[in-house]
């Protein structure tokens, strides 16, 4: 009688003909199918067993490196970027250091202390100092600058107030004029484009104006003229142009009068003349 096979991996009788697997280690039988599906015999404790392969590799032990070498670091008195314990010269600005043999940080080594701290003073006092100088070339720009616009101001100031007495001067030098009834001096004082606006509302030019004027002196034996609250006030600078307010109070043997005037005054050809006169 023949003898029948099992195969231990799918526990199946091994048919006559079928391909086979004999385990090389401990020749068992078995399917070549389930030989390749389990890679290797399935009989437990068999060399050519998968689980007993890995049971047999060696076990690796992987290599533990060594510690660093831990570097100290200690702040530059100068720039205080970190350098190395035992540097002659800072990397960063070329700072010379003392030489010290122990880790500054641990404050064992007196001598690095007091270098430490003298040059961490002189640093404090080179930035107090750029400090205080900033501050001062600032103060003194300030002060320069208020003295300036002071300057300016003042003789702006004083600018007007020479064109104001001498616009003031000119006034009282063509009302002395009219009281002299001196038609020529008087009309002096009016430019070529003077208008007089009276207080009945009409103009009239510096010719009818001086017709006017030079009947009046004629039948007054004497006039009599007072300015009062007379005010100046400069409108332009170039060219330039003032406007003049005053009281006026008129007196003659043979009219009087009281009002309010306004003169509008120019310079030509460095005089000051009267461009505008309204009377109200």
């Amino acid at each position: 009688m023949q003898k029948v096979y099992v195969c231990p991996y799918c526990h199946s009788n091994i048919k006559q003909g079928t391909d086979l697997k004999v385990c090389p280690a401990c020749e068992t039988p078995h399917h070549i199918e389930c030989w390749l599906e389990n890679n290797g015999c399935t009989s437990f404790g068999c060399s050519e067993n998968p689980e007993t392969k890995k049971q047999n590799q060696p076990v690796v032990i992987p290599e533990i490196p060594e510690p660093e070498e831990v570097i100290s670091l200690f702040p530059c008195p100068n720039c205080s970027k970190e350098i190395e314990e035992g540097s002659s010269y800072c990397k960063f600005c070329g700072y010379k250091l003392i030489n010290v043999s122990e880790n500054p940080i641990t404050g064992n080594n007196k001598d690095f202390n007091e270098e430490y701290k003298k040059r961490y003073e002189e640093k404090v006092r080179f930035h107090r100092n750029r400090l205080i100088l900033l501050y001062s070339g600032i103060f003194l720009f300030i002060g320069i600058f208020v003295f300036g616009i002071y300057k300016i101001s003042d003789y702006y100031q004083t600018n007007v107030d020479s064109e104001h007495i001498e616009i003031d001067r000119s006034l009282n030098e063509w009302r002395r004029n009219w009281e002299n009834k001196n038609v020529e001096l008087y009309g002096n004082f009016l430019s070529e484009n003077y208008k007089y606006t009276g207080a009945d509302g009409k103009t009239i030019n510096k010719e009818t104006k001086l017709k006017r004027i030079e009947t009046t002196f004629s039948r007054y034996k004497f006039i009599n003229i007072r300015f009062s609250n007379v005010n100046i006030k400069t409108i332009k600078k170039n060219p330039p142009e003032y406007l003049v307010t005053y009281n006026e109070d008129y007196k003659s043997d043979k009219f009087e009068s009281e009002g309010k005037t306004e003169l509008t005054i120019i310079k030509e050809n460095d005089e000051y003349k009267i461009v505008r006169e309204v009377f109200k």
